[in-house]
């Protein structure tokens, strides 16, 4: 009877994609007691290697600013964030709240220039890509020049594809240039409402469709510059906002617990 350390070995040795070189080494593992050590470690190098391979083609494909050397969470300043946002930025990087069907799966990313919330952006990207999910990081003028040759340019059609399925879109700098032309407005509005319903399908259970958005505009500014028509900016907001969850970011400015206490107070006697 094997044991379970045998078993194990043997299990991994059949997830190996080349059959005759996983049928020669389990020959080789059983019949060579003397080799099993050698050949467990090797195996288990192997499977580790191929596991760095996936995240490492994952994140090439995300296109992260600064890739490899992009910023991590872990490169992130917790600490200028307020107690409520606090919570949602430790919710946010456990990546449960995407892969729970019940809960808001987008984000904006709200804050003034160079407050880090680029960073932040760039770090959940990246965290989702060592869980094994898709990401793609497109910052907004470049979105909208896919947008308007969707259709005509063989390469906008297939990123428009790869933005409509990718697990995570991570769109930097939302709303920073004045749109003025229906049509393109339109079109971002289908390309979001497309996301939020392939997220919230049952076929695609097994997939989420999270985006999230950096944008130093705040939301009630967003018709000032989405312009044409503000019922469809609307439903923009409803999609990432409503749909969603804000949080509010200044790496610049961290809040001290003087800070906290006196917001409290000041929240107490209102």
């Amino acid at each position: 009877m094997r044991d379970q350390f045998t078993k194990q070995v043997l299990q991994d040795i059949a997830s190996f994609n080349n059959r005759y070189l996983g049928g020669i080494l389990a020959n080789l593992f059983e019949s060579h007691p003397e080799l099993q050590e050698e050949i467990s470690d090797s195996i288990i190098n192997a499977i580790a290697a191929k596991e760095n391979d996936n995240v490492n083609k994952l994140l090439e494909e995300t296109f992260l600013p600064g890739y490899p050397d992009h910023p991590t969470l872990s490169d992130f300043d917790a600490s200028c964030l307020s107690k409520t946002d606090t919570q949602v930025y430790d919710t946010f990087m456990t990546l449960d709240c995407l892969t729970d069907r019940s809960r808001k799966p987008n984000l904006v990313l709200y804050g003034p220039p160079d407050c880090g919330k680029e960073k932040v952006a760039i770090g959940l990207g990246d965290r989702l890509c060592r869980e094994g999910k898709s990401a793609r990081f497109i910052d907004f003028h470049h979105l909208m020049e896919v947008l308007q040759t969707h259709g005509r340019l063989p390469s906008s059609n297939t990123l428009y594809r790869i933005l409509t399925k990718v697990e995570c879109l991570i769109i930097d700098d939302f709303a920073c240039m004045n749109i003025h032309d229906a049509d393109l407005l339109d079109s971002l509005y289908v390309l979001l409402r497309t996301r939020i319903d392939d997220h919230l399908s049952p076929k695609t259970k097994k997939k989420i469709r999270s985006t999230f958005v950096t944008t130093h505009h705040h939301l009630e500014d967003w018709p000032r510059h989405l312009i044409g028509d503000d019922f469809k900016v609307l439903q923009i907001i409803n999609i990432l906002y409503g749909r969603g969850t804000l949080l509010s970011i200044d790496e610049k400015a961290p809040r001290t617990e003087e800070d906290e206490n006196a917001s409290s107070a000041s929240e107490t006697t209102r």
